[in-house]
């Protein structure tokens, strides 16, 4: 479980790169963040507050899509 966390916040929370890293498939790892959010009573999936990207606040370094 160490590791699924680790890999899941090193790549913030991309479930197919932490998958393909862990060798497993996403809805394998879904059920793992699933499973560690319970037992941690944290939920590990990120999520950007509202007016905020991943990278922060709007106009610091963001991307363009």
């Amino acid at each position: 479980m160490l590791r699924t966390t680790a890999e899941f916040l090193l790549r913030n929370g991309h479930w197919e790169s932490t998958a393909a890293a862990l060798g497993v498939h996403r809805h394998t790892l879904r059920n793992r963040i699933d499973r560690i959010s319970t037992l941690l009573e944290r939920d590990l999936q990120l999520r950007p507050s509202p007016g905020q990207g991943v990278d922060g606040p709007q106009g610091a370094a963001s991307c363009s899509r």
